[in-house]
């Protein structure tokens, strides 16, 4: 197990810190009310509420209806799974530096090895 990062604190608190966000929901220091807070919910209140996962979810079941993607998973299920999939290295940037690399050519096969396995994950 590592100790501190740099700073005294851990890396999820240093993060807070860049976003000035204290952890009781109120926002960041700007003003921008992103609302995470400890233990609460960052959607609904963000952009066009739930639309655009409904949005997502409906393409999704057509394609599922039209028999071009998988019905394996329910369509919402796989909606999840491929925004986890496509976001994932942005949210664990040390974890993808220490497992895929820094370079740019590192960027640019994890790039094609997430959307191949999207490809893989929504084929019928």
């Amino acid at each position: 197990m590592t100790g501190p990062a740099v700073g005294g604190c851990a890396p999820g608190d240093q993060r807070d810190q860049q976003l000035g966000d204290d952890g009781r929901g109120g926002g960041d220091q700007d003003g921008g009310g992103e609302r995470g807070g400890a233990g609460r919910e960052r959607g609904g209140g963000q952009g066009r509420g739930g639309d655009e996962r409904e949005d997502g979810d409906q393409a999704l079941q057509e394609a599922q209806d039209r028999g071009t993607v998988t019905d394996a998973v329910p369509a919402r299920d796989l909606l999840f799974l491929l925004i986890a999939l496509a976001n994932w290295a942005a949210v664990v940037p040390q974890m993808k530096r220490v497992l895929v690399g820094a370079q740019d050519t590192d960027r640019t096969r994890l790039r094609a090895s997430v959307k191949e396995a999207a490809r893989r994950l929504v084929a019928k």
